[in-house]
């Protein structure tokens, strides 16, 4: 089986490394305090499954800071700078079982993967190099680049290298929001729960593939492409 034709776009937090941990939303609202010089609350808003930029305007908005659009930039900037601070100097601990394994079989049949992520760019390599995982990502798109979700994979399907069809791009997360992100371009969406949503949760938002975990995943994309595979042989053979 070979996955030359396609492309695996992969969330962050809660489908690569376990979520929980509270250095990255300390870091978000450090940053709104230093630059704005108010006090800010980040566990005010819901985090889940949304981009740094989307989470930062709301905080600065309930904060009462005047037009948070303008000092959008400063804040992102300076949320990286909290995260290096805050950042353990290893992840590989937070990786989620099954997922070296994933990306290891996609690379062993030519399949390219990437990243899509609410995580401020410069943030997301931090933690995937702390996590040991950088290697298996080749680029990607980021949430200081669109405070909306769905503006991501086409982005991070442009930067891929070459042409992939939207049936053999798929983008997959532990949130109803990666559901909704990867239906709005057209792609294949694929919902692990590994995360805060459960599996119930995510099937009702109408995902191509519903899964336990990432080899859950693997295992159910053998078995599509091995009945794609059959029928197409059986229809070679029957108009023969």
């Amino acid at each position: 089986m070979q996955l030359t034709d396609s492309l695996f776009l992969f969330d962050i937090d809660g489908t690569l490394l376990a979520v929980g941990s509270p250095f990255h939303a300390e870091a978000l609202q450090e940053a709104v305090e230093d630059v704005c010089g108010v006090t800010a609350d980040v566990r005010a808003v819901s985090l889940l499954g949304r981009t740094d930029s989307e989470i930062l305007l709301e905080v600065m908005a309930l904060a009462g800071v005047p037009e948070p659009q303008r000092w959008l930039p400063q804040v992102l900037a300076a949320s990286v700078i909290h995260f290096r601070r805050h950042l353990p100097i290893d992840l590989r601990d937070r990786v989620l079982p099954g997922v070296p394994q994933t990306l290891n079989w996609i690379a062993a049949r030519g399949g390219c993967c990437g990243l899509v992520s609410g995580n401020i760019e410069a943030i997301a390599w931090e933690k995937m190099r702390a996590a040991g995982l950088a290697q298996h990502f080749a680029s990607g798109a980021f949430g200081d680049e669109s405070a909306e979700r769905a503006d991501l994979p086409p982005l991070a399907v442009a930067r891929a290298g070459r042409a992939y069809q939207p049936e053999r791009v798929y983008v997959i997360g532990d949130t109803p929001r990666d559901i909704a992100c990867g239906l709005a371009g057209g792609y294949q969406t694929v919902a692990v729960a590994t995360g805060r949503s459960s599996l119930a949760q995510l099937r009702g938002h109408g995902p191509a593939f519903a899964c336990a975990s990432l080899w859950e995943f693997i295992e159910q994309l053998r078995l599509q492409r091995r009945d794609a595979l059959a029928g197409s042989a059986g229809a070679h053979s029957g108009g023969a």
